[in-house]
C-alpha cells in the first residue's frame, strides 16, 4: 500500500534500506544462536538480553536503557505506519474523498 508512494528515484533506496534491515537482523540472529543458544530460544528481544549482559565499565553497564528507547521509538514508527495504511485502506473501500473525519 505504501510501495505505490515511493517514487522511482527512491524505488533504490527503498531496497538498499531493504537488504540493510535484512542483513543486520541475519548478523543479530545468528550472533545470538550462536554465543547463546541454550537459552535463546526463550526471549522476545534477544538483543535487548545481549546487551543486558555486557559488563565493560561504568558506562557501558547500563546500554539497556539506550535499546529499550530504540524498540520504543521503532514500535510507535511501526504502529504510526500500520494506522495510516489502516486508515487509507478504509478510505479507499468506502470510496472517502476525505481523511480528516476518519482519523
Amino acid at each position: 500500500m505504501l510501495f505505490s508512494y515511493v517514487r522511482s528515484r527512491g524505488i533504490v533506496s527503498f531496497i538498499q534500506g531493504v537488504v540493510v534491515a535484512t542483513l543486520s537482523l541475519s548478523l543479530i540472529f545468528f550472533y545470538d544462536r550462536s554465543a547463546r543458544s541454550p537459552r535463546a530460544s526463550h526471549d522476545l528481544y534477544p538483543m535487548f538480553v545481549i546487551v543486558q549482559e555486557i559488563h565493560i565499565g561504568t558506562f557501558f553497564e547500563h546500554l539497556e536503557s539506550t535499546i529499550a528507547l530504540i524498540l520504543l521509538v521503532s514500535i510507535f514508527i511501526k504502529l504510526s505506519i500500520t494506522y495510516h495504511s489502516a486508515v487509507m485502506g478504509l478510505c479507499q473501500l468506502f470510496r472517502l474523498n476525505d481523511r480528516k473525519y476518519s482519523i
